[in-house]
């Protein structure tokens, strides 16, 4: 038994250790490192503090996105959500790993998150930690969830382990530039910042960047800061003069979301600005580069021009030039304007390609939705970069659109003509600006051939999905969204809209557009021209008289010109035309309207179909360019097909009297349109040219000016006579030459509503009335047409997939599954594969059949019942952790076709994984949002920080397997299966336990109900049933969740009712069928408890004890079988140390500690300190984060008396009293520390290389373990320098040890009894341990004991190196020539050749004792060298020291193996 206060040798009650670094605490996972906006905090405001502020990115943490549900209107149903970064999938045949390398996430401290992988040019380290922001959105409506209240909403952000791979990669956004001392006045500015992203491929992307900023530090009224960054070719030399432009970083790779990600960090810390976002590239969505300057102008203009979007309206939240709802939301361009109070709502930047990735997966790549989103659409091969999903490159126009509650608004007042125009006045309007029908089919307006299907995905079922997903809501009831789409079906709105002639248009500002009215004039009264435009104002009224007929109601501003009576009110128009290129007629603007009229146009408005009134003629004109008057006949469109109208040719014309008078031949010379055009130079566009008739019709100067000196011919051409053929072929001609073209899409629209197609040859009466050609009847139901489904997921696509990627299957229990993951994942990390994972988790893993070789039979999701992987862990998290090393991963479903075949060989993954990298992902499977809820219920009925969790196996299953596994005859040392026979559990489980008042309470986890002995002993005991059974408060849907993937005789449905019967039987810990379900749930719950007794032979167990990092026991005690193939085991390592120790040998220790952190970087350290007063060295423990235990031993009087006997020429353990003393520290080390095994260390050590469990081998000892002294080659278990101590066992005996020592209190040799025979006295602990544990001390290989005296030991097999009797600095000391003292003499006068591994040994020591940069070899070798006497100057000696260990740690081993070490002192001393 344990001693306990009064006992006769009084020990402190050890304090409970925090140590905030350790991997399994809690804390580790603090950020200890303090941000650059914390340092500006906390010094004194410099002059540009509000810059500096504004350049302060916030902390960012990965967010976790919660699953949700779908909700739609007042329907509700849960499904399991796909969610998974089906990327991997996709981008194993087309995604270039440099695409890859744009998301690739580097990690430092908590987690600092790299973008790209060009290294920034002005700071090498440069590093950015940020935490993401998951704040609850505004205008969107959650979906309902039970456990939240109406206002609150689970966000779900974890805690994030550190990839060791990437350690130390950082960059940084900007550390704040003293030199700026430009501040920003957001009450003056209209714009409080502007990002820039600028590209930088050639001279010509330098000058268009260069001609940007000139523009924005030009325009007075920007007078706010201007932060930008560059991608590509390294400027040489500033792009922006201005001292109000701030480089923020130059990278050799990346694109739009490296400036996004500081414009969201901006937004992020200040939420009240307003912010702009500018590039000087092309846009791939929106147009090919001949057209992409235009659209940089024209948004550009949009930004910065004072009616822009720099004034826009607070009813929207982000403006742009042109806001395009189809095939995504974006804006064309990619340049906005946004208030941050929306822009801190969207997801991070970092993370929005890799998630609307997740998203398209999620709808084209699930075969529960197949069905639904046509998949026949999209190519999986493509979706990785889709245009009309949003993904890849696309991703960077989407995102600022991506969140239900944007309120979009937009500058750019035409419906076309965006590629093509240069300058135009922006015309604020909410977007979109147009009817649904207008976007439709227009994926981008430079993918002319692009054929999109009606799909509905591209409808609001769609968004709604991708809301959803992104954001976990929906728009609001009000929300112009539902507008938008309510009745806008494609068939509606290309019917009443498009099919008119009708763009719907942006709203007209009456007191912003100018108008010109041109009438051609012969007689008819005018006076319906004011009524027509009446509430407008117009700049001009030209009015053309050219019958010779007095002009009656003429507006009084108007101007009468006589003209010829020619060609009709063509002709005046062309003459009119021509004049305005040549500058004949004054016109302000390209955007100006100018409104051409027949003067009997308001006598029958209504002669065809009804006539637009002046305000639609105005908004169908600024938009397309051209707007008819009157609109077509009946069921007539205004777009004709061209093969037809081109074929118009009219013999003679006499509508009225006029025509039967005006002499002349009507008929051309032209065959028809066609020739007429082609004359002209000029083609009618196909298949379709839309016609205005009734001669009265508007169009923009602009689109006039485009055309050029074509108006002189055409007015050349209609000045023959009066009633002539040709203003009939130019009746047919202007809608074609004034309109923005529309793309193909929206011509095949358009030919596939029309059921007829009047004025063909065999369409007589339409002929006679003039109509060749024109579209009719619209009606597009009729040739609507279903192509059946393709599912991409079919068989033959999984085995295209898998053969370009790594992917696995997955087999038995919970253990194994989660080592097959763990394997393959960390293998495709490591050989940078992309990744397949099984969506697939077996519910009843139990391997009860056999093979034909009686072993037994795996089990797989192909012959029993599984539920999806997704249901039952946090797959968003794991594979955000996984892409995290820069490969993509994606879950798919398990198919029998393509996963059977695959071999369930985790054990030989494990054994091939970088076991630290296994480790980690094992760490990243945590519990789904349901098996959260459940865990969480069970931590919570425990209520006590210190339980205890309990694995326990002894089932008849268990005694059966390892029955067969401990006869295996292959030599392997397999006996500790179960618990020592004659022990019960409870006393297996109290050595397990430190000392304490109270037995803590046990979760208890086993094949059957609690064996009574644990209660007996005095152990609370709970199980997991009986707190679900007492957990009233979990309501039906925390149950709710599980969606199976299997076939259907396969299902595993697991409702509310089945799964709670299955975590709360009484009669039995589970049931078999669900003997996984139980299990994991119980797995993660003791996952989180501080405590763990479990058996190492099962993998559950050993899986438990990998993932503590050595802070664990077993009851069953001895070797983990499972470290063997997967070398993730650490143990412990343990110091002791007291203050009267002599200095040196704390800076021996510190040496020790900084070794053992380099090569085993996940060994928790401890150190049992007695002492308090040097602080300095306490807080260097501290900082190193050393677990510090207050040592206050209560058998000081006992050791000081054995010293006092003691002789110091048998031991140099008797030269100082601090030292003796720390020697003794050591038996005190099973009442502070539980873990099952640790390693002692003296200070005079150094760590060589990594170690874990399975280097001690499967027979590790039941109570000590040493290796030989002074002999090589000895097999006798003697120097206690290094020592595995077994610390159960040394708890349980502790008080009998104690008891043998103060035996010897006048210091009485301990007799210790050789392996050979014969007794040899033995000094010290080390006298005691091996007197008391001679039964069961072992030998421990010299490996971890190798002396620097060793003469054929190899270096490369040492993992620890132990100064034993001489130290450093006393060879050292020699080489000066000091004498050393008696004790080690014998050693440190020995020749260097006699000594071949005393160099390499020192060199080791040299190169952990300058980690720290030399101060600590400083410290050692002042404090080795402070007592030279005789010829020896102190300063001199200690020089040498510090220049000698300096040399040896800048040299290479294959150096000093040539030179040696008195060599490199030669030349330190030089």
């Amino acid at each position: 038994m344990v001693s306990h206060p009064g006992s006769a040798y009084e020990h402190a009650a050890p304090q409970a250790p925090f140590n905030p670094s350790h991997p399994n605490s809690k804390a580790r996972f603090r950020n200890t490192n303090t941000s650059s906006s914390e340092n500006l905090q906390s010094s004194p405001s410099p002059p540009n503090a509000d810059l500096l502020a504004l350049m302060t990115p916030p902390k960012r943490s990965p967010r976790r996105r919660s699953k949700p549900g779908y909700s739609k209107g007042s329907k509700h149903k849960k499904k399991g959500c796909f969610k998974t970064t089906l990327i991997g999938a996709l981008i194993l045949a087309v995604w270039s790993v440099v695409l890859l390398l744009g998301q690739s996430i580097a990690t430092h401290n908590d987690v600092t998150l790299s973008l790209f992988t060009g290294s920034p040019n002005s700071n090498p380290d440069g590093t950015v930690t940020t935490k993401f922001q998951w704040s609850r959105v505004r205008g969107i409506t959650r979906r309902k969830d039970p456990s939240l209240s109406p206002l609150e909403v689970d966000h779900g952000v974890s805690d994030h382990a550190v990839p060791p791979n990437l350690d130390g990669m950082r960059f940084e956004w900007r550390k704040g530039h003293p030199e700026l001392s430009h501040t920003i006045d957001s009450k003056t500015n209209l714009y409080d910042a502007i990002y820039v992203s600028t590209f930088l491929a050639n001279t010509q992307d330098s000058l268009a960047a260069t001609s940007l900023f000139e523009q924005l530090t030009n325009t007075e009224h920007l007078t706010g800061h201007i932060f930008y960054s560059t991608i590509g070719i390294p400027p040489t030399r500033a792009l922006c003069q201005s001292p109000k432009c701030h480089h923020l970083e130059h990278f050799t790779e990346g694109d739009d979301f490296v400036a996004l990600t500081a414009l969201y960090d901006h937004c992020l810390s200040h939420p009240s600005h307003t912010v702009a976002f500018m590039h000087n590239h092309e846009s791939p969505l929106d147009g090919p580069p001949d057209q992409d300057s235009h659209l940089r102008k024209v948004n550009l203009q949009a930004l910065i021009d004072s009616d822009g979007c720099a004034t826009m309206p607070a009813s929207c939240n982000v403006c742009s030039a042109r806001f395009l709802p189809l095939p995504h939301f974006h804006s064309a361009g990619n340049m906005f304007a946004a208030r941050c109070e929306y822009v801190v709502n969207l997801i991070d930047p970092i993370y929005f390609k890799r998630t609307m990735l997740e998203v398209a997966a999620s709808a084209f790549l699930d075969l529960d939705h197949a069905e639904k989103w046509h998949p026949n659409t999209i190519n999986p091969m493509t979706l990785s970069s889709n245009p009309r999903l949003g993904t890849g490159s696309y991703a960077n126009s989407h995102w600022i659109h991506s969140h239900p509650g944007a309120a979009p608004c937009d500058t750019f007042p035409m419906v076309e003509g965006l590629l093509l125009t240069e300058t135009f006045q922006p015309a604020m309007a909410m977007a979109p600006r147009f009817p649904f029908g207008t976007y439709w089919t227009t994926p981008s307006p430079s993918n002319t051939q692009a054929k999109l299907p009606k799909e509905p995905w591209l409808l609001l079922e769609g968004r709604e999905h991708e809301w959803l997903e992104l954001y976990d809501g929906l728009p609001q009831n009000d929300s112009w969204i539902n507008g938008f789409y309510r009745n806008m079906s494609p068939e509606t709105s290309v019917c009443d809209t498009l099919w008119k002639g009708d763009v719907a248009g942006q709203p007209v500002h009456k007191d912003q557009q100018k108008v010109h009215i041109v009438v051609s004039h012969c007689g008819g009264d005018l006076h319906w021209i004011k009524d027509y435009t009446a509430g407008f104002s117009t700049a001009s009224i030209t009015i053309f008289s050219k019958c010779g007929q007095a002009v009656v109601g003429a507006p009084k501003q108007s101007t009468i010109k006589i003209t010829p009576n020619v060609g009709r009110c063509d002709h005046t128009y062309a003459m009119y035309m021509s004049d305005l290129v040549d500058g004949e007629q004054v016109i302000a603007g390209p955007n100006d309207i100018v409104l051409f009229l027949k003067d009997t146009a308001g006598q029958n408005p209504n002669s065809l179909g009804p006539q637009l009134d002046f305000y639609d003629v105005l908004r169908i004109a600024s938009s397309r360019g051209f707007a008819c008057l009157q609109t077509p006949h009946q069921e007539q469109s205004i777009f004709h097909e061209t093969s037809v109208l081109v074929a118009y040719k009219q013999e003679k014309y006499q509508r009225l009297d006029r025509d039967r008078t005006s002499g002349g031949d009507f008929t051309s010379s032209y065959e028809d349109l066609y020739d007429w055009a082609e004359q002209l130079g000029f083609a009618h566009p196909r298949p379709l040219t839309p016609v205005c008739y009734k001669g009265s019709f508007a169009t923009t100067v602009e689109m006039i000016q485009s055309r050029g000196n074509l108006w002189r011919k055409m007015e050349e051409s209609l000045a023959r006579g009066d009633n002539i053929e040709e203003s009939h072929f130019a009746e047919r001609s202007w809608a074609a030459l004034l309109s923005y073209h529309i793309v193909p899409d929206k011509m095949t629209i358009l030919q596939k509503a029309s059921s007829m197609t009047l004025g063909t040859a065999d369409d007589i009466m339409s002929r006679k009335r003039g109509f060749w050609g024109p579209l009719s009847n619209c009606d597009l139901t009729a040739s609507k047409k279903k192509d059946a489904a393709k599912s991409w997921l079919s068989v033959e696509w999984l085995k295209v997939a898998m053969d370009s990627s790594h992917t696995y299957t997955v087999c038995n229990g919970l253990g194994n599954q989660l080592l097959a993951h763990a394997g393959n994942i960390a293998y495709a990390i490591t050989h940078k594969k992309n990744l397949l994972i099984p969506n697939a988790y077996i519910v009843n893993g139990a391997q009860t059949m056999h093979n034909a070789n009686n072993g037994l039979m795996d089990v797989t999701p192909s012959n029993s019942e599984y539920a999806k992987l997704s249901d039952i862990f946090d797959t968003d998290a794991l594979i955000e952790f996984i892409e995290s090393f820069g490969i993509t991963a994606a879950l798919v479903p398990y198919r029998d076709e393509t996963h059977e075949s695959l071999e369930c060989s985790w054990m030989k993954v494990m054994s091939n994984a970088n076991p630290v990298v296994a480790t980690k992902v094992l760490a990243e499977f945590k519990p789904s949002a349901l098996i959260g809820r459940i865990v969480d219920t069970v931590q919570a009925g425990l209520d006590d920080e210190n339980a205890v969790c309990v694995h326990h196996r002894d089932g008849e299953d268990w005694k059966a397997h390892c029955s067969t596994w401990e006869t295996i005859p292959d030599g392997v040392w397999r006996h500790n299966c179960m618990n020592d026979p004659g022990r019960t559990l409870a006393e297996d489980v109290h050595s397990r336990i430190l000392p304490g008042e109270k037995l803590p309470p046990i979760f208890y986890v086993g094949d059957h109900n609690p064996p009574p002995d644990l209660e007996k002993f005095g152990f609370p005991v709970v199980t997991r049933s009986q707190i679900i059974i007492g957990a009233n408060h979990l309501a039906k849907q925390d149950y709710d969740g599980f969606n199976n993937l299997a076939p259907s005789d396969d299902s595993v449905l697991l409702g509310s009712q089945k799964l709670k019967e299955i975590l709360s039987n009484q009669d039995r810990p589970c049931p078999p069928s669900f003997r996984d379900i139980c299990a994991v749930v119980d797995f993660l719950a003791c996952s989180s408890m501080k405590h763990f007794v479990g058996n190492s032979v099962s993998t559950w167990s050993a899986l438990q004890i990998a993932q503590r990092f050595g802070q664990a026991t077993w009851y069953n005690s001895r070797s983990v079988p499972l470290s063997n193939m997967f070398r993730a085991y650490t143990i412990p390592i343990v110091y002791t140390y007291t203050e009267q120790s002599a200095e040196t040998g704390k800076f021996m220790l510190m040496t020790s500690i900084q070794s053992c952190k380099l090569h085993n970087p996940n060994s928790p350290i401890h150190v049992l300190y007695h002492g308090t007063s040097d602080k300095l060295f306490l807080a260097w423990l501290e900082e190193n984060f050393v677990i510090v235990h207050a040592h206050k031993p209560g058998w000081i009087p006992l050791v000081t008396s054995m010293f006092q006997h003691g002789n110091v020429k048998k031991s140099h353990l008797f030269e100082h009293i601090g030292n003796y003393i720390g020697t003794w520290q050591r038996i005190d080390i099973p009442l502070y520390i539980n873990a099952e095994y640790v390693l002692l260390l003296d200070c005079d050590t150094v760590v060589a290389a990594p170690f874990t469990y399975a280097d001690f081998g499967l027979e590790m000892t039941k109570s000590i373990a040493f290796s030989a002294e002074m002999t090589e080659d000895s097999d006798e278990p003697w120097n206690a320098g290094v020592a595995l101590l077994n610390i159960p066992y040394l708890r349980e005996t502790y008080d009998d040890f104690l008891e043998f020592i103060g035996e010897h209190k006048d210091n009485s040799p301990f007799n210790v009894e050789m392996k050979g025979g014969g007794v040899i006295e033995a000094p010290s602990d080390q006298g005691a341990y091996l007197a008391f544990y001679a039964d069961t001390k072992k030998f421990m290989d010299r490996k971890f004991n190798v002396k620097p005296y060793y003469t054929h030991t190899p270096p490369s097999v040492a993992k620890i190196i132990h100064y034993h009797g001489a130290k450093p600095h006393d060879y050292v000391g020699k080489w000066l020539g000091r004498e050393c003292s008696p004790a080690v003499r014998f050693l440190c006068e020995r020749k260097e050749k006699d000594m071949p591994n005393l160099c390499w040994s020192l060199k080791s020591f040299a190169d952990a004792i300058v980690m720290d940069g030399g101060l600590l070899l400083k410290d050692y070798c002042k404090s080795a060298f402070l007592d030279d006497v005789g010829s020896l100057v102190t300063e001199y000696g200690q020089d040498s020291c510090f220049k000698f260990f300096s040399v040896l740690s800048q040299s290479t081993h294959e150096e000093i193996r040539e030179t040696g070490c008195k060599q490199v002192m030669a030349v330190a001393t030089f």
